[in-house]
């Protein structure tokens, strides 16, 4: 299969990484925030690019979540 789910606990964020074996890059979803957009990596020269802006940990994500957004939106109504 072309694509693989996995649950990863980083940072006190509990994280879905979903995985395009083919090309190796890999989104990463926080689920308990409404599914917010945390990171998209792609390998570049052989190292993890993240091309989005994302929160270091959940005290900083809880903290500032109201009041700035890193990250993209996945609905197109908000």
């Amino acid at each position: 299969m072309r694509f693989e789910i996995n649950t990863l606990d980083r940072n006190g964020m509990r994280i879905l990484e979903l995985t395009d074996t083919e090309s190796d890059s890999k989104l990463h979803i926080l689920p308990f925030y409404g599914a917010l957009w945390h990171a998209w990596y792609f390998s570049y020269g052989g190292e993890p690019l993240n091309l989005l802006d994302q929160y270091a940990d959940k005290e900083t994500l809880e903290h500032s979540l109201r009041a700035s957004f890193k990250g993209t939106k996945l609905s197109p109504l908000v």
